[in-house]
């Protein structure tokens, strides 16, 4: 089971205020530091953890930036694969056909693309087939690195 953690952008301060805690840590910092009022606020956006790390072991949360070099030189293949994590609720694509036939109704973590040739397509993200995803997934974050947020930009 994934732990349930959040990290929180000030869009004021410029800077996350909090950073990978559980709810009640959360709470308890806020409640020791009086800030609770400035974490509720509209200036404030919060980010969940998604239970997946990428390929170096770094947690992946919503509004991270991933990619994905897929280099074949014998094919002359050289692509570089960049998507933004967000949660999405509508429709995906599960990868095997790219257009709207190959969609599928889906709900959760996914990923968006940001740089390829699959600009704003969006697919399921996951890790590669094991129990916990029955290999349902368009984006396998084992080979993806994470290269920064839509906040702080990429390296």
């Amino acid at each position: 089971m994934r732990k349930i953690k959040f990290r929180v952008w000030n869009k004021n301060r410029n800077m996350f205020i909090i950073d990978g805690m559980t709810p009640k840590e959360i709470q308890d910092d806020a409640t020791q530091s009086m800030e609770l009022p400035i974490m509720t606020s509209e200036d404030c956006v919060w980010q969940q953890y998604t239970g997946l790390k990428d390929k170096n072991g770094v947690e992946i949360y919503e509004g991270d930036i991933i990619e994905f070099l897929l280099s074949m030189p014998e094919h002359g293949v050289n692509n570089l694969y960049q998507y933004e994590v967000i949660y999405h609720n509508g429709y995906v694509e599960d990868g095997s056909g790219g257009t709207a036939e190959y969609s599928i109704p889906f709900s959760g973590f996914a990923a968006k693309a940001t740089k390829d040739c699959c600009f704003g397509r969006t697919r399921s993200i996951g890790r590669y087939p094991d129990e916990e995803n029955n290999g349902i997934c368009g984006v396998v974050v084992d080979d993806y690195e994470v290269i920064g947020n839509i906040f702080e930009g990429v390296e």
